[in-house]
């Protein structure tokens, strides 16, 4: 007896390239939707349970109005940008109340360093220099913390902004990344219409799972000052 389960592990919609049935003129326009499965199939002898991923993509007609609608990841994913290194150096001013270099969320952004969109597995491989020897180094970086619903917490989510960069459906990996704060130390929540600054030590630690980037930069051993 075999028993299969179909798993939806994640279905994202990217305007398929090449698929003829999309007009310049129709009102409808052909998209893919990718779907990744996961089949368990048991067998009756010994009872044992394998699992196989497969990826099946299915097109789909989509009206004109609607493409607007679809989240901007899905739309870069249909059409990559073209690598290519636009910003060769950097230099940074250091913050005299903590020595450390002071950055921007602008920094460190792939789209404007490197034309990349969206974010390969392999984005590390493309950096300059430059961006690669910010790693381990004590950096001062402001943003907003995202709603925590604790008064205090050892670690918490730094946005770039407090609108929907981070969390709405055009949401970019480079805008906001995961702070650590200093061992036995923790940090009181602030309302997200204040911004706040951080210093701590900058990690590039790029988390991909299945082509699905999860995590990109990181701050470690840090301190929070309020703006």
């Amino acid at each position: 007896m075999r028993l299969n389960k179909h798993l939806f592990i994640k279905t994202f919609f990217a305007l398929a390239s090449g698929c003829g049935a999309a007009q310049e003129n129709s009102e409808y326009h052909a998209v893919a939707k990718i779907v990744v499965t996961r089949s368990d199939t048991t067998t009756s002898t010994e009872d044992q349970t394998t699992e196989s991923l497969s990826e099946t993509q299915t097109l789909m007609s989509v009206p004109a109005e609607a493409l607007s609608e679809l989240p901007a990841s899905a739309l870069a994913l249909a059409n990559p940008r073209q690598i290519e290194l636009l910003v060769p150096t950097k230099t940074w001013s250091m913050d005299r109340q903590t020595d450390a270099i002071r950055l921007t969320f602008e920094d460190f952004n792939l789209l404007s360093v490197l034309n990349m969109d969206p974010v390969t597995e392999d984005a590390i491989s493309y950096m300059p220099e430059w961006l690669r020897s910010l790693d381990g180094k004590r950096v001062r970086l402001r943003g907003y913390m995202y709603l925590t619903y604790e008064p205090e917490v050892e670690r918490f989510a730094l946005l770039r902004d407090n609108l929907e960069c981070c969390f709405g459906p055009g949401a970019k990996i480079y805008d906001n990344l995961m702070v650590d704060m200093k061992a036995g130390t923790k940090a009181k929540y602030v309302n997200m219409k204040e911004s706040l600054e951080v210093v701590g030590r900058f990690r590039i630690d790029l988390k991909a799972e299945r082509g699905y980037i999860y995590g990109l930069y990181r701050i470690e051993d840090a301190t929070v000052f309020k703006r």
